[in-house]
């Protein structure tokens, strides 16, 4: 958010960036805001879905463990009935 804060801090205070005869750089910084914006938004974005990705495996690897331990158990209980009849 630095380049973001940058950009418009250097639009308040000088007021000829946009200027003719700044090569109006007033267009530039406000290009470089939206780009800078956007971007961060997406990288934001990006680090929420593998923060969320990464929950979500831990928990379905656990329910599966959980079930693997279940059928495990219950397929040695099923074993050991039908050796003793």
């Amino acid at each position: 958010m630095d380049i973001v804060k940058e950009a418009q801090s250097i639009l308040d205070s000088y007021f000829w960036v946009d200027k003719e005869e700044a090569f109006n750089l007033a267009e530039v910084l406000k290009e470089i805001k939206e780009t800078s914006t956007f971007a961060i938004g997406e990288f934001e974005k990006v680090t929420r879905i593998k923060k969320a990705t990464k929950k979500q495996v831990s928990q379905v690897t656990e329910e599966t463990e959980e079930l693997l331990k279940k059928l495990e158990y219950g397929t040695l209980i099923t074993l050991m009935s039908m050796l003793m009849y």
